[in-house]
């Protein structure tokens, strides 16, 4: 009887000394013993790097709105050739994007297209986005989806995204013919140029760092 006294005093003796010596687990998230339930988020004090995919700050963009340097772009959506459609400002988040209009009468678009999927391909693997809008056929009537298709694959634009006006090109109010328009971040407007090749790409290559 004694010994068992003396066991069970031995006993409480530990269990307050264990109770001292560890403090309390918080949890952090509500979970049991600060274990994260598998539904919860984790506070701003928890230590975690945010997520890469949060969205770009700059997105989305904000005006004033235009197609002159420094503008942000319009909000225009377009068709590619299957009829999907694109908004512009959606590559609002890209360091780079390139636009350029192609209209089918065009002598300085029917030169130069050969050569917009290879430059498309450059930048392959880069923030970086692009279109080839298809204006006007070579009668000069609006493009369509069937002529859309055609230029596309006449002038080899296999990689380079290719739309086309379904009367909704107007709103972005630059020329229907061989214009090169170079977005940054916040698809802010920052090259402008008609009829010249040789500027362009220099700007790509400042936006994207290289």
């Amino acid at each position: 009887m004694r010994n068992a006294a003396l066991l069970f005093t031995t006993f409480l003796f530990a269990c307050g000394a264990q109770e001292m010596s560890d403090p309390p687990r918080v949890a952090r998230d509500g979970g049991p013993g600060g274990e994260r339930d598998a539904g919860s988020t984790l506070t701003a004090d928890a230590g975690v790097t945010p997520d890469a995919g949060v969205a770009n700050a700059l997105c989305p963009p904000s005006g004033p709105f235009g197609s002159q340097e420094g503008q942000t772009i319009p909000d225009v959506t377009l068709p590619d050739c299957e009829g999907n459609p694109h908004r512009l400002q959606d590559l609002c988040g890209k360091q780079a994007t390139w636009l350029y209009t192609l209209a089918g009468w065009c002598p300085y678009c029917i030169r130069f297209a050969g050569s917009a999927n290879a430059i498309y391909q450059r930048y392959e693997g880069e923030d970086f986005g692009a279109f080839v809008i298809i204006t006007q056929d070579p009668a000069g009537r609006r493009a369509d989806a069937a002529y859309c298709a055609r230029a596309r694959d006449q002038y080899g634009l296999d990689d380079i995204p290719v739309l086309y006006d379904d009367g909704s090109f107007g709103a972005l109010g630059i020329a229907v013919n061989h214009v090169h328009l170079v977005l940054g971040e916040g698809a802010r407007v920052e090259h402008r140029v008609q009829y010249r090749d040789d500027t362009f790409e220099a700007e790509i290559d400042r936006l994207l760092g290289r």
